[in-house]
């Protein structure tokens, strides 16, 4: 025996069976309630494995909720988080016989539901078993415990109060994924569950189920195998196994993939997907007006020249919530243009800067060496003159007010899985107020970023004060 087979034995010839232990039929076999209630267990435990692992858990349909009035709870099927399946065939009534209260401070005590006091709480199901029908057993001493036959699966429910009368909890909690290349995936979501639960609410539910080739000591299937990977094969030295498995070329494309149901609602949610998790000008984007020093104080100390290009290095940074491939965040991965009063005719007239360069930070620890988290635009030194005073543009005596926008196109940039990111506007969702003099702005990311989906752009407006004066240019903007 070789070495393989040797561990495939010692993995499957001993008492212990960890991974399921099913009965193996001959001829004069005997079979008694062990052995029964073995081959039970076994079909039970594999099917609430698949349950669990490939389903998930929580409503797959039904369970429509009492109207005013009413009391029933109409039929419908779930998994519970051990892949038990709860199974209401037609509609029941929530009353003591089924229901009972929990409270949240003991959870493992149970009171009648007439103890219930008014209130909002939390409607639960629970899987259960009930025995059913009495065994006719002969007794061999007269003090045997009744048996019953049977074992009904059934559904009860729980009643659990809630502190807060008008917070409900939500079940989409956030996303728990980790990226396979740095940090946290971020964000609840596009918030696509009222509608899930709508939709699963009026599914049908049906309550009815229907329960090759021979290689050495195995039976198999060959028409229907798994793929894994592409790997090479190599010559061995060793006599025993001359022919062996060498490089594996791809592990991961010829695989066919099990898509559970919480991996598909992530996706949906876009927990998959990077965003721009801050900006540097957060006070002002669609929140603070900016004075001209604030913004003289944004476009750096002076003009730059570095080979052929002359530019402005701004503080305008964007940071990502993952890495993001480097050769993709390029200048015309950004727009940069500002809205000003003309000065002859009165009209407004929107200038483009152009972006000259893009600057990307070094990788950080632990991310891929070609990738960055954070990127500082570069500016036409045109605006810089303007700003500074060296042309009339910005003269208060003409303009009272500039209007900025800045652009990211995220379709444009990919992070280190060669995805765009998310880079859709959320509300309010990156602008942050201001913090008290000296201190840094508050760059923690927010709860929500994007729209779950893959590219898209981001744009931010804020507004300049050419008039209003500051005691300082920065204000506590240090970044």
């Amino acid at each position: 025996m070789n070495k393989r087979e040797t561990q495939h034995a010692n993995q499957c010839q001993g008492e212990e069976c960890p991974s399921g232990m099913r009965n193996r039929y001959f001829r004069r076999k005997t079979l008694g309630a062990t052995e029964f209630r073995v081959e039970q267990n076994y079909f039970l435990q594999r099917r609430r494995i698949i349950n669990r692992s490939v389903h998930g858990w929580g409503v797959v349909g039904g369970f429509s909720m009492p109207q005013p009035g009413d009391g029933h709870v109409g039929p419908g099927l779930a998994f519970d988080r051990h892949g038990r399946e709860l199974l209401l065939c037609e509609a029941v009534k929530v009353d003591e016989r089924n229901t009972f209260v929990v409270d949240p401070a003991k959870p493992g005590e149970t009171r009648p539901l007439r103890q219930a006091a008014p209130g909002v709480y939390l409607l639960r199901a629970h899987y259960a078993e009930r025995a059913l029908g009495d065994a006719a057993l002969d007794p061999e001493c007269g003090c045997d415990t009744p048996e019953k036959n049977f074992i009904c699966e059934t559904v009860v429910f729980s009643l659990m109060p809630l502190p807060d009368d008008d917070c409900c909890p939500c079940a989409e909690g956030p996303c728990q994924h980790k990226c396979s290349c740095g940090d946290d995936c971020c964000g609840a979501g596009r918030g696509p569950h009222a509608r899930l639960c709508e939709w699963v609410e009026e599914a049908e539910v049906s309550c009815s189920s229907r329960l090759p080739c021979r290689w050495r000591q195995y039976q198999i299937d060959l028409c229907d195998p798994v793929p894994l990977a592409c790997v090479t094969v190599v010559q061995s030295q060793d006599p025993c196994n001359p022919v062996g498995l060498g490089e594996v070329k791809d592990a991961c494309a010829p695989r066919r993939l099990v898509k559970n149901n919480d991996l598909l609602y992530d996706l949906i949610r876009g927990c998959d997907l990077t965003h721009i998790d801050h900006i540097s000008w957060a006070v002002f984007h669609r929140g603070e007006r900016m004075s001209l020093d604030e913004l003289k104080y944004f476009l750096g100390p002076g003009v730059v020249t570095e080979g052929k290009l002359t530019f402005a290095r701004t503080l305008f940074r964007i940071r990502f919530s993952c890495p993001v491939l480097a050769e993709t965040v390029t200048p015309d991965c950004f727009a940069f243009r500002v809205t000003l009063r003309h000065t002859d005719t009165g009209w407004f007239d929107q200038r483009v800067v152009p972006v000259i360069k893009s600057e990307c930070d070094p990788p950080t620890s632990g991310d891929p060496a070609n990738t960055t988290r954070a990127v500082t635009l570069c500016l036409h030194r045109k605006l810089y003159k303007e700003v500074t005073g060296e042309a009339s543009a910005f003269d208060p005596q003409v303009n009272q007010e500039a209007v900025v926008e800045i652009d990211v196109y995220g379709d444009y940039i990919l992070d280190c899985r060669n995805q765009p990111i998310d880079a859709n506007a959320r509300g309010y969702a990156l602008r942050k107020p201001r913090p008290p003099d000296g201190q840094p702005v508050d760059d923690t990311p927010p709860k929500h970023l994007g729209n779950g989906t893959p590219g898209g752009s981001f744009l931010s407006i804020f507004h300049v004060d050419i008039t209003g004066e500051t005691d300082s240019g920065d204000r506590g903007l240090q970044q």
